[in-house]
């Protein structure tokens, strides 16, 4: 039985190549047979040229042979005129030239559709192939020669060149076809699907090496995945998106496939880290938007599973910072920077739309700032500081990008987050006057210096932010600075609200009644400074400000 798995698996190994052989031998064939037929043409072509020289009158010259006279330009088809004069006697009858036959094809700027039999021929094959090629691989270095004739570390070694040969195979084919302009050969990604299958190879290869046979320790074989998987997705910007989703799902899986007995959340989030730059990276250099949300939703599962309180995530180490908060914090920077900052450099406050995939990614990771803020797992002692910096990225994103506006509006609901889940007393010092089930949310601060001191800084420094930056941005389109104003006016409100409730418990409050007048005339004072800088009204951007403003006062 086990002979003939090993039959079966090498014959679905070796049919790929021998398909893709069989293929590049019809194509050189085509390649020749197209050269003689151009060659025909520009004969012909010549002959039709001295034809029309003789009907014309002009003096008659041999046709020079083909291999020595350039081919005539084509020249534009016509008809003979209705009234044109009878040929005189002896003279050659003008040629009458018709149009060209053609074939009907398909209409101008649409792409020919690709039929059943075509796309069975030239790629799912090919990918059958691959896949047959991967599962043969992997099943080669735990299932294959179970006689025990080969040792593991015989069979690790096959594995690996096996790996090392189906990538070099990859790459041979990929030169090989770039010399060959015929359109069905690329199209059966035959390059890609033998290196998408040497990685899934090498991937099994020194996970075995680790998991099954304790050839190499947990550090080793992290580090040897990570790098299988980081390399991937460098290779995947020759041979094609196929290959940046495989080094890309790898790369990620990885440490879950490595354990170690003093398992550390810390070598994890340098990983990730590195994983997803090389990932945003190769979507910038490649367009690939569709890799860079992948590593946003691999990031964001990463940093929940941070959060299990088996997973060590929120022991602190840097700056007091636990190990998910570092995560979450240094993931926003980086789709700050490569899907906010960079794509938007050159982008003018007149052109400036809200940009979906930054938008979306940076709410995601926003959403996993707030998981960490609120986790028991993780110590408040390094939630504000954390918060602080994640509403600085945040803010600064908004600022230097406009078509990521909303990340003013993050940086708010961030702040805001923290004010809701800033530690209580359990009891309040006076009678509270909220309801029972509202009590149990809004208890009385711990700290109220502090918990006011963060409240006003992290609400009232990036509504300052949204307005300064609708300022010199008179020229931003009504969706872009309408993101701007809800950043401006409604943290700080929700904020003045959160704390009156949580500090007076519904009281009557002379101080709050006082703040709320402050914040008022502040946004009053905004609400006329917009004003007066369009008193003809054609600043869309200045008028909705001038509006939130004026609506934010008489909220206040």
């Amino acid at each position: 039985m086990i002979e003939l798995i090993v039959i079966v698996l090498g014959a679905m190994l070796l049919s790929p190549l021998f398909v893709a052989l069989s293929a590049r031998n019809a194509v050189l064939t085509l390649k020749l047979r197209l050269g003689e037929l151009e060659h025909t043409i520009g004969v012909l072509r010549q002959e039709i040229g001295w034809l029309r020289s003789r009907a014309d009158g002009t003096p008659e010259t041999a046709p020079t042979p083909a291999s020595k006279a350039p081919p005539a330009p084509a020249t534009p088809v016509s008809e003979v005129p209705v009234n044109a004069p009878e040929p005189k006697s002896g003279s050659v009858p003008p040629i009458v030239r018709q149009p060209p036959l053609s074939t009907p094809g398909p209409a101008s700027g649409t792409p020919p559709t690709e039929s059943f039999e075509q796309a069975l021929g030239t790629k799912w094959a090919v990918w059958a192939g691959g896949i047959a090629l991967a599962l043969g691989g992997l099943f080669l270095v735990r299932y294959s020669i179970e006689s025990g004739l080969l040792g593991p570390s015989v069979r690790i070694i096959l594995g690996l060149l096996l790996a090392g040969a189906l990538i070099v195979a990859g790459e041979w084919f990929r030169r090989a076809d770039a010399q060959i302009s015929v359109a069905a050969l690329p199209q059966a990604n035959i390059p890609s699907i033998l290196t998408a299958a040497g990685t899934v190879v090498a991937f099994g290869t020194i996970y075995a090496a680790h998991a099954l046979y304790d050839f190499i320790g947990p550090a080793f074989a992290f580090t040897a995945l990570g790098a299988t998987g980081i390399i991937t997705m460098l290779a995947a910007a020759l041979h094609g998106p196929a290959l940046a989703g495989i080094g890309l799902a790898g790369a990620f899986v990885s440490p879950l496939l490595v354990q170690s007995s003093t398992p550390s959340p810390w070598p994890v989030v340098l990983y990730v880290f590195v994983v997803a730059a090389a990932a945003l990276v190769l979507s910038r250099a490649r367009n690939w938007r569709w890799l860079a949300a992948c590593s946003v939703a691999g990031a964001c599962v990463w940093g929940v599973m941070l959060l299990a309180p088996q997973s060590g995530g929120g022991s602190a180490l840097f700056f007091g910072m636990s190990a998910a908060a570092a995560h979450a914090l240094l993931q926003l920077t980086l789709v700050a920077f490569f899907l906010a900052v960079e794509p938007s450099a050159g982008v003018s406050d007149a052109k400036a739309e809200p940009e979906p995939l930054a938008t979306a990614a940076l709410a995601a990771l926003t959403l996993l700032g707030v998981l960490v803020a609120v986790s028991p797992a993780v110590e408040f002692t390094s939630v504000t500081f954390f918060a602080s910096l994640e509403i600085a990225v945040l803010g600064a994103t908004a600022w230097l990008a406009a078509p990521a506006a909303a990340a003013a509006v993050f940086a708010g609901a961030i702040a805001l987050a923290v004010v809701l889940v800033w530690p209580g007393l359990s009891l309040s010092p006076t009678p509270s006057q909220l309801a029972p089930w509202t009590g149990e949310l809004l208890h009385y601060p711990d700290n109220i210096v502090s918990f006011i001191t963060f409240a006003a800084l992290a609400t009232l420094l990036p509504s300052a932010g949204a307005l300064l930056r609708i300022w010199r941005g008179s020229l931003l389109k009504v969706r872009t600075a309408a993101l701007y104003g809800l950043a401006a006016t409604i943290p700080p409100l929700l904020a003045l609200v959160i704390a009156y409730l949580r500090i007076t418990q519904f009281d009557i409050s002379i101080s709050f009644a006082l703040a709320g007048v402050a914040l008022g005339c502040l946004f009053a004072v905004a609400a006329e400074k917009f004003h007066r800088a369009d008193l003809t009204y054609s600043s869309p951007a200045y008028n909705l400000a001038a509006g939130a403003c004026a609506a934010a006062a008489i909220a206040a």
